[in-house]
């Protein structure tokens, strides 16, 4: 019944605008197309746009949170073990404490972006620990080589000491 209503609909206004009805089909197949075509490069030319704009607070905030991250990541050699604290904008403040008695094992480490950018993180894992991954980990550090050298000197007083 929708379908005879839709024809008699078409055949109404084919006839009150003096058209046969080859000419409206014509008509409304041309206004598909356009609009089919404009509505799929008006939606690609979005999706550019989205995409472009996205990549640019991406690129933008990661540049920025970077800086942030580095400004708020600070690692003191105290007089009794290494205190290392992250301070992320929205996770919260991590401060992770080595004494140097549980301190087992000190390493130089280099990843793929820390190679190209010519720094070195120091790993420092503990007898406790339980996993692969660190107790806590020092990055780009000035001197790592120093670095690592205090902290195995204050490891060794700190394990003497105890000893005696």
């Amino acid at each position: 019944m929708t379908c005879y209503l839709r024809e008699w609909k078409i055949h109404t206004v084919a006839r009150q605008k003096g058209l046969c009805m080859e000419e409206l089909q014509i008509q409304r197949d041309g206004l598909y197309r356009y609009y089919y075509w404009r509505f799929l490069l008006s939606g690609l030319v979005l999706y550019g746009v989205g995409i472009a704009v996205t990549g640019l607070m991406l690129l933008l905030g990661m540049r920025k949170s970077l800086a942030e991250m580095a400004a708020r990541y600070t690692c003191r050699l105290e007089a009794d073990g290494v205190r290392i604290v992250r301070d992320y904008l929205w996770y919260g403040r991590f401060e992770t404490f080595i004494p140097y008695r549980k301190i087992t094992d000190v390493k130089l480490c280099r990843g793929p972006i820390e190679r190209r950018l010519g720094l070195q993180s120091i790993s420092i894992h503990t007898a406790g620990h339980g996993s692969r991954e660190p107790a806590g980990r020092i990055r780009g550090a000035e001197n790592p080589e120093q670095v690592v050298g205090v902290i195995l000197q204050r490891m060794r007083d700190s394990q003497s000491r105890a000893s005696a």
